[in-house]
């Protein structure tokens, strides 16, 4: 039987090129500067925790796991970390709106060969609930998830789960992306109805993320 090695890849923009560039033209159509990132770096996993709770006590609960690389990141101008919600005062802001990114399908129904990102509203968890309803899913939502998008043609979609949703915000005077949500569910519509994202709530798995990480 075939081994596969499970890689993390770093750095990524353009999957289907080798290095990413921004190519500036005159107005007559004329390259006259590119700029152009080192080239994404692949990491193995060496190791992966997954919620003990997953999918439990019912579907999309406990989305959320970790995993660990098999060596120390080397920071660089195309790679830099995603914070976590660390102190009270990141873990009980509030946002109207997040930005979400990744490769997952178009609205032509295909993954994306470049990273996408999109703003989406917040939608309260009894709104959301109330979508759920009207829309005949059978989804049981808990503090332990969060809503956002799901109109006007913006919003995650299949491919993008496992991502980021964020906001920059303000830690010890810098500001810095930090990460509220990861994608979790949704409906096949992908923001053609009024039904939002679901996403597992970082805040509210804080504990166990900083009980299970290991330097």
């Amino acid at each position: 039987m075939a081994q596969y090695q499970i890689n993390a890849r770093l750095g990524e923009h353009t999957r289907n090129s080798a290095i990413d560039c921004n190519v500036y033209l005159d107005p007559e159509g004329n390259e006259i500067e590119r700029d152009c990132a080192d080239p994404a770096e692949d990491y193995a996993v060496e190791s992966f925790v997954v919620h003990p709770d997953f999918n439990r006590p019912r579907r999309f609960s406990n989305d959320i796991g970790l995993i660990r690389l098999d060596r120390t990141v080397v920071m660089k101008h195309h790679i830099q970390p995603l914070c976590l919600p660390v102190t009270e005062d990141l873990r009980t802001k509030q946002f109207k709106k997040y930005l979400v990114t990744g490769w997952g399908a178009t609205e032509n129904q295909t993954g994306s060969d470049v990273l996408l990102k999109a703003e989406v509203p917040r939608v309260s968890n009894e709104v959301c609930q109330q979508r759920m309803v009207e829309n005949r899913l059978n989804i049981q939502l808990t503090e332990l998830q969060m809503c956002a998008g799901g109109q006007d043609l913006v919003d995650t979609c299949s491919g993008d789960s496992g991502g980021p949703l964020g906001m920059s915000s303000n830690f010890k005077g810098v500001d810095r992306f930090v990460q509220y949500g990861v994608v979790s569910a949704g409906v096949n519509s992908c923001g053609q109805k009024s039904v939002p994202g679901i996403y597992a709530r970082v805040v509210n798995y804080m504990d166990w993320i900083l009980d299970n990480i290991q330097p």
